[in-house]
């Protein structure tokens, strides 16, 4: 072990604690965003994210709290400061109120101070810029309800016993219907009878319920049926992101020229002949 050797290892301890000393007095910096999973999210539900820093980092709040401003379609969003001073990761979290509506992911994030501080372990500010943002093009925040587009019926006729009519109801988009306890129903009126018809099929895609009835022996309306209203009976009707469906029925089909003709002909009297025979 020569005196070189040890001149080089004095050079290299000391190269050594500089760079460690340059880190350590150098500003804190975010590595990267975590943002939450794909998916739908309706109102109530909760955003969470994560800013993750290359070091411990401690968040003072004597001035204000911090927020990360999201912005949501065409709405900057504040999502609060929950916890993480003392450790590498800040975690913040929005709620999605109703009525908000952002199908392509968020357009952009960044970190507010709002008169807070954020520091390294010497006291050193924070470099708060967003490193390492993932794509959000995957969470689609949903918290508008579907609405009924239009109503469609049978085409204007007259129908007797044992023919089915279908009414379709057409949503402004996906829908789920639960029917865990019970199935919806229409309402629609037959005369001076009210009819309920089944739904007979869900086109969870499209968003279309269709409900059917098949006339019946004895049913009777000369001047049209009229459509009423959609009845839950314990079901319910939903987007994918938990929206109860509006149910009022929009553009309704002209109802007036569906006639219906299963009354059998009675005989009212009997007349005798006037002569007699």
């Amino acid at each position: 072990f020569t005196n070189s050797d040890a001149a080089s290892v004095v050079i290299s301890v000391t190269a050594s604690s500089d760079i460690t000393s340059e880190f350590a007095e150098s500003p804190p910096v975010v590595t990267s965003l975590t943002v939450p999973e794909d998916g739908e999210y309706g109102p109530g539900d909760v955003l969470e994210f994560m800013v993750n820093y290359d070091r411990t980092v401690t968040v003072a709040e004597s001035g204000g709290s911090p927020t990360l401003r999201v912005q949501i379609a065409s709405n900057a969003r504040e999502a609060t400061y929950i916890n993480g001073s003392g450790t590498t990761s800040l975690v913040f979290r929005y709620t999605v109120q109703s009525g908000e509506l952002d199908e392509n992911g968020f357009s952009s994030i960044s970190l507010q101070l709002n008169g807070s501080t954020i520091t390294g372990p010497l006291g050193q500010d924070a470099d708060n810029t967003l490193n390492g943002v993932p794509s959000t093009s995957g969470i689609d925040v949903d918290g508008v309800a579907p609405e009924v587009d239009a109503v469609t019926g049978p085409a204007a006729a007259t129908y007797t016993e044992s023919a089915v009519l279908n009414i379709s109801v057409d949503f402004d988009e996906r829908l789920e219907v639960d029917e865990t306890l019970g199935s919806p129903t229409l309402d629609v009126e037959i005369g001076s009878e009210n009819i309920e018809f089944l739904l007979t099929n869900v086109n969870v895609s499209s968003g279309i319920l269709r409900f059917s009835y098949t006339v019946a022996d004895g049913d009777l309306d000369t001047d049209g049926i009229t459509v009423g209203a959609i009845n839950l009976n314990g079901s319910v009707i939903s987007d994918e992101a938990g929206n109860a469906a509006v149910l009022t029925l929009n553009n309704v089909f002209a109802d007036d020229n569906v006639l219906i003709d299963a009354a059998k002909p009675v005989v009212t009297s009997v007349g005798a002949p006037n002569n007699v025979y």
